[in-house]
């Protein structure tokens, strides 16, 4: 499982505008559902959904799960084996006045990336900030 920590960084209304679109339906499985992937690249049937369509257009198994959202501008979920640097990017080409940071948590090490309009540009970790 690999943590998620996607900020939406723009004015108040897109910050709602981005939030709106990525919302998904709630369910007894996931009552927040924050980020649904479907809403970035729609799977062919989100009944029946095909691991290996999955992992072809999302790179990962399953959609997000276990979301939170402690800001109005972040949303924290988990990906059950891989990060989705691609999708957050497909996210910024539909929000190309929007900048995405885009955090996630491997076994040794984390990556930050700031994604905006299809542009990825990695933070070097001496650059992190971190609360002491």
């Amino acid at each position: 499982m690999l943590y998620n920590q996607l900020e939406i960084i723009g004015d108040d209304n897109q910050v709602k505008e981005v939030r709106e679109f990525l919302k998904g339906k709630p369910s007894k499985r996931e009552p927040n559902m924050f980020i649904d992937f479907n809403k970035i690249i729609p799977s062919p049937d989100e009944s029946v959904q095909c691991v290996d369509w999955s992992y072809e257009n999302w790179q990962t198994k399953w959609n997000a799960f276990s979301q939170k959202s402690p800001k109005p501008n972040q949303i924290i979920f988990i990906t059950i084996n891989d990060p989705v640097p691609f999708l957050i990017n497909e996210l910024s080409c539909k929000f190309p006045y929007v900048m995405f940071l885009y955090i996630y948590y491997l076994p040794d090490d984390e990556v930050h990336l700031f994604i905006k309009n299809g542009i990825e540009t990695e933070i070097p970790r001496e650059c992190f900030f971190f609360d002491d």
